[in-house]
């Protein structure tokens, strides 16, 4: 199950990760900077905005999904973070601003359906954050697909399937980080 919260951290480790990341071929790689693809999941590190020289850098696992507008344009509509903050699991997601606050998301792998409330909104779109438990964790290592339905303001809701080719890896990874 998702639990409360530890740290305001998390938050800060996805907006920083998003905002600007280039892709991983433009990306110099470094032991405390890189980037790394495990089927759909991207392992990222960088240093934290505004740390000390030698300071450890913040790293996630992230996937983003987007679609076409009608108009044509892509449109992010999740993006996924999951980290590990004082060897504790995270999870982060960020959706469109529009999103009906009050109902949340609802999170779906398996047998598994948990229940997401927002934290907070921000200009490029709003936090859902929770700590995550080892059943969930394993819901998504051994699922196919976590499928995220996020209602909006407006009356739709979308629902977001959200890839988890690659997460098992990707885990094991950033476990060892």
């Amino acid at each position: 199950m998702f639990t409360g919260s530890r740290s305001a951290g998390a938050l800060l480790l996805a907006a920083s990760l998003l905002v600007g990341a280039p892709s991983a071929s433009a990306q110099e790689q470094s032991p405390d900077q890189f980037v790394e693809v495990y089927g759909d999941w991207t392992v990222r590190c960088s240093a934290a905005e505004g740390a000390a020289d030698g300071a450890a850098p913040v790293c996630a696992m992230q996937q983003q999904l987007s679609v076409r507008t009608a108009e044509g344009r892509q449109q992010n509509i999740l993006n996924i973070f999951l980290s590990l903050v004082d060897d504790l699991p995270e999870f982060t997601a960020i959706t469109p601003l529009g999103v009906d606050l009050a109902q949340g998301v609802a999170l779906s792998v398996g047998t598994l359906e948990r229940s997401l409330s927002y934290r907070t909104c921000r200009p490029r779109g709003c936090f859902v954050r929770a700590d995550l438990d080892g059943d969930t964790v394993a819901a998504f290592r051994a699922g196919d697909e976590a499928l995220f339905m996020i209602p909006f303001v407006n009356g739709q809701t979308v629902n977001a399937a959200v890839s988890l080719a690659g997460f098992s890896a990707a885990w094991a990874r950033l476990s060892q980080l």
